[in-house]
């Protein structure tokens, strides 16, 4: 199943929501991709419930392929799994899939930008 990245927002916001996706991942048999749709969304309320249910150590249920279109924006669960995120992006770095991307959405000032999340992280 894909967890799929929306393009939408500027690069912070696109960051919270790549460390949305890392979980899901992780936490799921989830397979990152990027403006690949899916049928459903996982909206904010929803990935904040899972958040908790992870934080309590309970099991989650995501069992169908999700678009990730919101901001994601919950600090516990990141630094709760800050080594964790930080391996998924080096294993997909080091497993020579594709390069992560991120996209910031374009403005009347600013071109659309594209960053390697690996090169953030380092």
């Amino acid at each position: 199943m894909f967890i799929n990245f929306i393009v939408r927002g500027r690069l912070g916001n696109a960051i919270f929501r790549y460390m949305a996706i890392a979980i899901i991942c992780l936490n799921s048999k989830g397979v990152y991709t990027i403006n690949n749709c899916q049928s459903k969304d996982l909206n904010e309320t929803q990935f904040f419930q899972i958040s908790q249910q992870l934080i309590d150590k309970k099991d989650v249920n995501i069992n169908c392929g999700v678009n990730m279109n919101d901001f994601y924006q919950h600090d516990t669960i990141y630094r709760l799994n800050k080594n964790s995120i930080i391996e998924f992006i080096k294993k997909l770095k080091n497993n020579k899939n594709p390069p992560i991307i991120i996209l910031e959405t374009p403005t009347e000032k600013y071109n659309e930008e594209i960053a390697i999340i690996y090169d953030i992280l380092t």
